[in-house]
C-alpha cells in the first residue's frame, strides 16, 4: 500500500529482516548517553537511539536497522495512536511506532 510520505520525518532508513530490506523514513527521537563527575555528556559509539516513524512495518527483536552507514539491531518497539488521524475514532487507527535501536 503506497502512502504519502510525511515531510516531518527525513532520515532515510532500511529494516532488514531474513535478508529481505525495506525502506522506511524516521527522525531521531533521542540519544541515551552516559555523563561525567561534572556532568558533562560523553558520545558513545554505542549509544541507545529511539527513532520515530510512521511506517507499517512490525518491528521485530534483534532484526536489523540500517541508517547511514551505521547497522543497529532492534532492542524494543512499541507505538501509540497518531493524535492526528481521524480514521481512529472509526476503528481502523494508524500508529507512531517508536524503535529503541542499539
Amino acid at each position: 500500500m503506497r502512502k504519502p510520505r510525511n515531510p516531518k520525518y527525513t532520515v532515510k532508513a532500511y529494516y532488514i529482516e531474513n535478508d529481505i530490506t525495506t525502506v522506511f523514513y524516521c527522525k531521531e527521537k533521542k540519544m541515551r548517553n552516559l555523563t561525567n563527575e561534572m556532568g558533562a555528556s560523553m558520545a558513545l559509539s554505542n549509544g541507545e537511539r529511539l527513532l520515530e516513524t510512521d511506517s507499517m512495518i512490525e518491528f521485530k527483536m534483534n532484526e536489523t536497522v540500517k541508517i547511514a552507514n551505521e547497522t543497529l539491531l532492534v532492542q524494543e518497539s512499541n507505538g501509540e495512536i497518531d493524535p492526528s488521524d481521524l480514521n481512529s475514532m472509526r476503528g481502523n487507527p494508524k500508529y507512531i511506532q517508536f524503535v529503541l535501536v542499539r
